[in-house]
């Protein structure tokens, strides 16, 4: 068997598991507007046990509504009512040879008086003492009531009573969320824990509530109940738990009955403490989970940026975790289990760490996705089995993500499609927007494609640029027209003295070097093509930027990386500028009513793109070609819209 040691059966308390992989708890926010279990999470869960893991931890189940919420459609587990839909999916669970553990969880300090539906949020300590920034943040938007005693007794039946729901559910266990700066941490870390009575001061009374919770756990739902803790192996924070006071909680959480650890870290102070971004190695959290490991004698799960089979069974051969927790790469690939099991490793889908779909999603108030796996959070409506009942002869024009993906779902859906792509390489925007620093996991995407379009035996003509006439001879039943954008040239005088940021990125211009350099527009590309030059090229960077903020859009993790590397390499942002006239040694704006002149070596533009194609788009539609369109051609955004719409148009024909 390939990867024997990821695919060893394996025991938690008196519950035995076909393999060491675990879907790593992640909010998802899908759950309906009560918070009870909806189809659309049904099926998302049930498929990634279908694709063969071992075992399924649904993230944050909320035991105190709305109260303890962090998410606006959160799952609930804090009454009767909702056991009904947690029962149907450990059934579909079970039927699938895996473990279902729920998570159960409060927000404490990290939620507001909105999410929480005009209740006012609870915290360990309402203090000014408090130098956590994120909890900071969350009070900024009105006043936290601190925990009596009395209440925190209280919440502690609350926990306990979610897992009585989960065990009448026949869920297999429970995993407390005692991480990431959620109510349990809270109380752990001397950072937000400022208590003078039992709960606080010395870590044996932060520890206190976590172990109210786990010995109320196991008295009321007995020995064969699985109990685990996601717990922290570091903080990163200033004033936060010591290395030896995680290992201590770990000791604790195993005297007090825990069965398993899920050993994560970080806290949303700095939000690539808790998911690593582009920049970070694979399994950079393993040395924690291995750490905890040495004391204690039960399974320890690793979890953070885990993606190849190789890795994660070396993991376990080396004995540094006893299960792999995959969230991301869950996501963008629920196969990846059965994939690995059966030697099909090149047929991974890789996740590219973006963020855009599981995380910038949840911000903006939306269902998880995924930028690569198109029917992430669409389980109910599209599925890998999919096939269409009328194929067809389908051309499909550009060989960006858009394109690939659309030929592959078609190829999939028993569709004959034909990809022309005028360049003499697939993968469109993709092949530069990798180049940046930190940015190469997006050259998995156009590896995932490729291999899809190889295995799929797709048509691909290479170096053929579209016209009426060229998709009127391949006689296809329907055209999807994924022509994808170029850069926009703003009507600035001297815009002529510019290079343009695509042009160094694919190195078609010469990256510059130890230069004053201005960068002309101030969005993602601008900011990335900025980075690049001020970290490789050893630039002094100034990027001129019309709209009050930089980077707009970019996720705010990723935001927040580059932001401390702009500091660090001292780029210049001048936000509200108007650039009035390039020269090819000086570039005039102004700022409200004052005019300036900032001398230059070198001016970048990058001032956003434009749809390309549009007019190919209606000469086909005149000779009466039904055209369908997906990605940057309706309108520039990001991988996930042209990967998602590809899809789309493929289900379309």
């Amino acid at each position: 068997m390939a990867f024997d040691y990821l695919f060893s059966s394996g025991k938690i308390g008196n519950c035995y598991t076909k393999n060491r992989i675990v879907m790593s708890p992640m909010g998802e926010n899908m759950g309906n507007v009560d918070g009870s279990l909806s189809e659309q999470a049904f099926a998302y869960y049930l498929e990634r046990a279908k694709g063969g893991a071992g075992i399924i931890i649904p993230g944050v189940l909320s035991v105190d509504y709305p109260t303890g919420k962090t998410d606006g459609c959160q799952h609930r587990l804090d009454d009767p009512k909702f056991v009904v839909g947690w029962y149907r999916l450990a059934n579909a669970i079970h039927h699938e040879g895996a473990l279902l553990i729920p998570q159960i969880h409060h927000a404490g300090a990290q939620t507001n008086h909105i999410t929480a539906e005009g209740r006012t949020p609870v915290c360990v300590s309402d203090t000014d003492e408090i130098e956590h920034a994120f909890i900071r943040y969350y009070r900024s938007y009105g006043p936290q009531h601190e925990l009596t005693t009395e209440e925190i007794k209280e919440l502690v039946q609350k926990f306990i009573q979610s897992a009585i729901y989960a065990q009448s559910a026949q869920c297999d266990g429970v995993e407390i969320h005692a991480a990431h700066g959620y109510l349990v941490s809270q109380f752990l870390s001397p950072d937000t824990n400022k208590r003078t009575d039992e709960y606080g001061g010395l870590l044996e009374n932060r520890m206190r509530f976590l172990v109210e919770v786990i010995r109320g756990i196991r008295k009321a739902c007995g020995p064969n109940f699985i109990i685990g803790a996601r717990i922290p192996g570091k903080e990163w924070t200033k004033n936060g738990l010591t290395p030896e006071e995680c290992l201590e909680i770990a000791r604790t959480c195993e005297k007090e009955g825990c069965q398993f650890l899920d050993i994560s870290g970080g806290t949303t102070v700095l939000s690539s403490t808790l998911m690593e971004t582009q920049g970070y190695e694979q399994g950079d959290r393993v040395p924690l989970a291995e750490a905890i490991k040495k004391v204690v004698n039960i399974p320890v799960f690793t979890v953070g940026n885990l993606r190849e089979p190789e890795f994660c069974n070396k993991v376990i051969k080396d004995e540094k975790a006893d299960y792999i927790c995959l969230g991301r790469s869950l996501l963008a690939d629920p196969y990846w289990p059965k994939k690995a099991e059966s030697g099909r490793t090149d047929e991974i889908r890789q996740c590219i760490s973006c963020f855009d779909g599981c995380f910038a999603n949840i911000w903006s108030f939306k269902p998880c996705g995924c930028a690569v796996n198109p029917n992430a959070g669409f389980e109910r409506d599209f599925s890998e089995n999919d096939r269409t009942e009328s194929p067809k002869k389908v051309v499909i024009i550009g060989g960006g993500p858009a394109g690939m993906q659309a030929a592959v779902t078609a190829a999939r859906l028993g569709h004959t499609p034909i990809l022309i792509e005028k360049d003499d390489k697939l993968g469109g925007q993709l092949n530069i927007a990798c180049v940046p620093p930190r940015k190469y996991p997006i050259k998995y995407e156009t590896e995932n494609l490729k291999k899809a379009l190889k295995r799929y035996n797709v048509d691909v003509r290479l170096g053929l640029e579209a016209t009426p006439e060229i998709i009127q001879d391949f006689g296809a039943d329907a055209v999807i027209a994924a022509t994808g954008s170029l850069p926009a040239v703003p009507p600035i005088k001297g815009v002529e003295n510019t290079v343009q940021s695509w042009d160094i990125l694919s190195g078609k211009a010469a990256l510059p070097k130890d230069q004053n350099v201005i960068m002309i527009g101030g969005g993602v590309v601008a900011c990335e093509t900025a980075h690049m030059i001020a970290k490789e090229g050893k630039c002094k960077v100034t990027i001129l930027e019309m709209l009050p903020t930089i980077a707009n859009g970019l996720e705010a993790t990723h935001l927040g990386d580059l932001m401390a590397e702009f500091a660090e390499l001292k780029v210049e942002a001048i936000t509200n500028a108007k650039v009035l006239e390039i020269h090819p040694g000086e570039v005039t704006y102004s700022v409200g009513d004052e005019i300036k002149t900032i001398p230059c070596d070198t001016s970048v533009l990058a001032t956003g793109q434009r749809s390309e194609g549009n007019q190919l788009i209606e000469a086909l539609r005149a000779k009466g070609t039904r055209v369908i369109t997906a990605g940057d051609v309706i309108r520039p955004r990001k991988i996930m819209d042209a990967v998602r719409e590809g899809n789309f148009a493929a289900y379309q024909l």
